[in-house]
């Protein structure tokens, strides 16, 4: 849900929160990064490993400690998958070499229990820095941190094309601000693409077509501009900070994002279940002869059935196991066991994510976990998938947070989680997502699925966005 408040009288577009969180980076940073790609010293697939390094950092913050038994574990295919690409042998060697080389330059250094970035060009092992001085003086405000968005830090890792890449980074650095007097973000920017063009070195035409590239996906919001202050001060454009990729490829052909959560194979409101829950062919070696609660085989060697075990068994999941955290973290060790993921701790984060998808999306869950394990079938975490395994691991770690105040009468902080919407709020979600897919006004899907009119839309749109303010705040004040 956007937050996105518009205050004529502060100025700007603002929202409260970014959801799906943020990845703090300095404009420094952010312009070293893309000045050794612009100039050459790395490759394309070597700045989405800088993207990708940083998302997995952020993924371990507030869940693994750093020092001790369980301290956070990197791996390369953990690398693999947020870059994106077939994971084979050849693959994973050409990973290796652009980590080689990001550790050379001392941009960034991954290594199997710690990320280290570089802060400052000073760091960097080259000699002549100053095309990096002559592009950073031209940025404006470049004494800050930028908050990154972690779905965009994610689309980034993906892969965009370079004048696509370059636009979101320049877009980044001029429009996402944290207003620290108003406890909220700025997320609308004013520029001229020939501006953008002079500091990047790129040319105003692939800027242009990334531009309007931007703006189809949904990343970019163009506000309306009067022709003079189009002269004097450029385009005025909104950065859609809760943006989720609904397509999971780049405009390269390459693997990129991650595949946004859709409710159902097309847009019908109706149609609740996920393209996942349809059987493929190549798991009718998972169905048993007899009904089977988890949609697993018992059957072992000859026709024998095998002994129903009341714990946790990866060869026989059942829907209950998927519904505790600890049965989930011996599923995971038993996986990892079995080599069908890794034992990192990106590796248990995915396990989770893919348990939450098999749990709210599979008539047959247990079925639907040994299918997406089998197949390495990671794409299909969403980032409501991912956000719900690392609240899973936090909860584990620090217990359930609870309101103190008298409204609260004890009970659970609100989530936001599809769970514990109202029917009325889940509808209301359901319309969001489809509009923003299509381009369209929210209200128009209501129209088309219940008949609703604006007023009736308007009412209950702040109804549900009331709610989820005070749900929030509530978290915020209780758990931090």
């Amino acid at each position: 849900m956007s937050h996105t408040l518009n205050r004529s009288r502060q100025g700007g577009h603002r929202t409260e929160r970014i959801e799906g969180g943020f990845v703090k980076l300095t404009a420094h940073q952010l312009v070293l990064a893309l000045w050794l790609f612009r100039a050459g010293r790395i490759s394309k697939r070597a700045l989405r490993v800088w993207f990708a390094a940083a998302e997995m950092l952020e993924r371990r913050r507030h869940t693994c400690p750093q020092t001790g038994p369980e301290r956070p574990l990197f791996s390369t295919q953990e690398l693999s998958r947020l870059v994106g690409g077939r994971g084979t042998p050849s693959a994973l060697a050409d990973l290796r070499a652009d980590v080689k080389r990001l550790a050379e330059l001392r941009l960034v250094t991954i290594e199997p229990h710690a990320i280290r970035f570089a802060v400052s060009v000073d760091e960097i092992a080259l000699e002549d820095v100053s095309g990096f001085w002559e592009m950073f003086d031209q940025i404006p405000n470049k004494r800050r941190a930028v908050p990154v968005p972690r779905r965009t830090l994610r689309a980034l890792a993906g892969g965009f094309s370079n004048a696509v890449t370059t636009l979101m980074i320049a877009l980044l650095l001029r429009g996402v601000f944290w207003q620290r007097e108003q406890g909220d973000f700025r997320i609308d920017h004013r520029s001229k693409l020939s501006e953008i063009s002079a500091i990047f070195g790129i040319s105003r035409r692939p800027l242009t077509e990334a531009r309007a590239k931007l703006i189809e996906l949904g990343w970019l919001e163009p506000l309306p501009t009067r022709q003079w202050e189009l002269n004097r001060f450029g385009l005025h454009d909104r950065i859609n900070v809760d943006w989720t990729p609904s397509v999971a490829r780049s405009d390269q052909g390459e693997s990129a994002t991650p595949e946004a959560e859709i409710p159902g194979g097309s847009a019908s409101l109706l149609n609740r279940s996920a393209s996942l829950t349809r059987t493929p062919k190549n798991t009718r070696r998972l169905r048993a002869r007899a009904p089977d609660p988890a949609g697993v085989s018992t059957k072992t060697g000859k026709g024998k059935r095998r002994r129903r075990t009341s714990g946790p068994d990866i060869r026989d999941i059942r829907a209950e196991h998927l519904e505790q955290t600890e049965d989930l973290l011996e599923l995971h060790r038993q996986a990892v066991a079995a080599k069908l993921i890794d034992g990192s701790e990106g590796g248990r984060l995915d396990f989770l994510a893919l348990a939450e998808r098999a749990r709210t999306r599979g008539n047959r869950p247990g079925a639907l976990l040994a299918y997406l394990l089998r197949e390495r079938r990671f794409e299909f975490i969403s980032q409501a998938d991912e956000d719900a395994a690392r609240d899973r691991l936090r909860q584990l770690r620090d217990g359930p947070c609870r309101r103190d105040s008298a409204a609260g009468q004890g009970r659970g902080v609100a989530s936001s989680s599809p769970d514990e919407l109202s029917q009325e709020e889940r509808f209301i979600v359901a319309c969001v997502r489809i509009a923003n897919q299509h381009r369209i006004e929210p209200f128009l899907v209501a129209r088309e699925a219940k008949g609703w009119d604006q007023p009736r839309w308007e009412q209950a749109y702040d109804a549900y966005q009331q709610s989820q303010f005070e749900r929030h705040s509530a978290s915020w004040s209780e758990c931090g």
